[in-house]
């Protein structure tokens, strides 16, 4: 293969080779990749090294303004990231939520 793969290349060809059922030589050869760069992908992402995630863009991220039936627990705001949620008593800085989703990319995988 002439053009270098990506890292969710990588993790889509290497799940269909566990399906297939077939051997490295022969998942390589009908693919046309090298059998190093195969095998070490291969041991990458068995070992949770390259285990597949994807980027967050704010698109992913809902904001939902709460209001509560009493004065006590009267506002608060829950930010939903995929399956992670989180509710604090007042909107942080938008750098803040920003760095939160940019580091929760790492963590929430699809």
């Amino acid at each position: 293969m002439t053009r270098k793969l990506s890292k969710q290349e990588w993790v889509d060809l290497i799940s269909e080779f566990e399906r297939q059922g077939m051997t490295h030589e022969e998942f390589v050869a009908f693919h046309d990749l090298n059998i190093s760069t195969f095998r070490s992908w291969l041991y990458k992402i068995r070992n949770g090294e390259a285990s597949p995630s994807r980027e967050i863009s704010i698109a992913d991220v809902e904001f939902v303004e709460v209001k509560g039936a009493s004065s006590v627990d009267s506002h608060f705001v829950r930010i939903q990231m995929s399956m992670m949620t989180i509710e604090l008593q007042s909107l942080p800085p938008a750098r803040w939520i920003a760095e939160l989703i940019r580091e929760s990319s790492g963590i929430i995988s699809c």
